[in-house]
């Protein structure tokens, strides 16, 4: 219920036992005990409906908190997700945790540690709001409350984490349930995150392993796509290419000339796009890795092929590694000995720019000049 709707029905209720006085006379003692106990219910109801709208906004927030969570995708940041939610889930004037000791001076926390050892070992968490015994933990009497959570024991950071005076006077069991189960599915959610991250690795590496035993069968294309992967991606993140889309990105740079290894000899027509493409189904995001290999030998001003496509009817991602397909052409594959020239990658380029190649892409692909020169000193040392 909420407060107004309290307010008037204790106005109601009160104008009722007002006008039941006078029709009745009471006596003023039973007048009296009709008041207090109105007085009593309605202090209860109004502070029953404050404690549940306290409640309801706690869990609004973690709502808030795990949906910021779960939009990450690198377990690095999990950390930073977890401190910026934590103080406002508590609601209190300041949170320590127990590895800073520097930080808690204002609590004996060898005595806290050694009174409340058997609960922190329990990982439940609880509160203290008892002024005698806070007596005991607080050394200047600053702290009118405390909240005590104690961390997974996998957790490095710290034991546990100190929450100080709450905003409204005194922490609950609700407190902590919240808070408890802020930190469990934070700790879950970084798991998840490493493990993913972890088989992403894997599989990434597994795909270069592929791609360069595909290349051994023409070694003057040895290390062409795991290259052009790499530029396309520079590219990409310059370009601001979402996580999918980098993705899509990653896998058909990589993939991009597969179909040279169908491909037979003495064909009128180069159709190794369309071979490459072939291998990869219609749907999801592997159909999106088919139709950016398919159209990466697509032209800006429609002279391409495998059909003739122009400007935005090329998807974006074959337009970016389109671009680098030939920058690696010139500067790798077609070298003169073992020297790389980079400036005439970038001259090439530029100068086939709003015809070949997306003025877009090319711009971008200037503005990388310096991390492609680091680049090349890595290909170079390897």
């Amino acid at each position: 219920m909420k407060t107004r709707k309290i307010v008037f029905a204790g106005a109601v209720v009160t104008t009722l036992l007002v006008q039941l006085a006078v029709a009745y006379e009471l006596s003023v003692f039973i007048w009296a005990g009709i008041i207090l106990f109105g007085g009593l219910v309605t202090t209860y109801y109004i502070a029953l409906n404050s404690k549940s709208s306290q409640e309801i906004a706690a869990l609004r927030i973690l709502l808030r908190a795990y949906k910021d969570l779960i939009s990450l995708n690198q377990a690095e940041n999990v950390r930073y997700i977890f401190d910026k939610w934590l103080l406002q889930l508590a609601d209190c004037e300041q949170m320590f945790y127990y590895s800073r000791r520097e930080e808690l001076s204002d609590l004996n926390i060898e005595f806290l540690y050694s009174e409340y050892e058997e609960r922190i070992k329990e990982g439940q968490g609880f509160v203290i709001n008892n002024r005698k015994e806070l007596k005991k933990v607080n050394k200047n009497g600053r702290i009118h409350s405390l909240l005590v959570l104690p961390l997974p024991k996998e957790e490095k950071i710290s034991d546990f984490i100190c929450f100080v005076n709450s905003s409204k006077g005194y922490f609950s069991s609700h407190d902590v349930q919240v808070l408890k189960c802020w930190v469990d599915e934070t700790g879950r959610h970084e798991k998840y995150l490493k493990i993913r991250e972890v088989e992403q690795e894997f599989y990434h590496n597994l795909l270069g392993i592929l791609m360069l035993a595909l290349e051994k069968g023409t070694p003057v294309f040895e290390g062409h796509g795991k290259r052009v992967q790499k530029i396309s991606l520079l590219l990409g993140q310059k370009l601001g290419l979402d996580e999918e889309e980098m993705k899509v990105l990653s896998w058909a740079a990589l993939f991009h000339d597969i179909g040279r290894n169908i491909s037979e000899e003495g064909e009128e027509i180069d159709l190794h796009p369309v071979y490459g493409a072939e291998l990869f189904p219609d749907e999801g995001i592997l159909g999106e890795v088919k139709k950016a290999i398919l159209y990466h030998h697509e032209r800006y001003n429609g002279s391409g092929f495998p059909e003739g496509l122009e400007y935005d009817d090329i998807p974006f991602v074959s337009r970016i590694i389109a671009v680098a397909d030939v920058y690696d052409a010139v500067v790798y594959i077609n070298r003169e000995g073992e020297e790389v020239n980079h400036d005439l990658g970038m001259a090439v380029i530029k100068k086939a720019t709003g015809t070949l190649f997306d003025p877009l892409v090319v711009r971008a692909l200037e503005e990388i000049e310096d991390d492609m020169k680091r680049f090349e000193e890595d290909e170079i040392e390897e």
